[in-house]
């Protein structure tokens, strides 16, 4: 999950947490 987080938080800087979590990274636009 650490990879995942990271990858989340290089991604959107802006969303660093979401409801989803790590759906966000393929979809931050579907989640926001």
């Amino acid at each position: 999950m650490q990879a995942a987080q990271k990858k989340r938080k290089r991604k959107d800087p802006a969303q660093p947490e979401s409801p989803t979590g790590v759906h966000d990274v393929y979809q931050p636009a579907d989640v926001a």
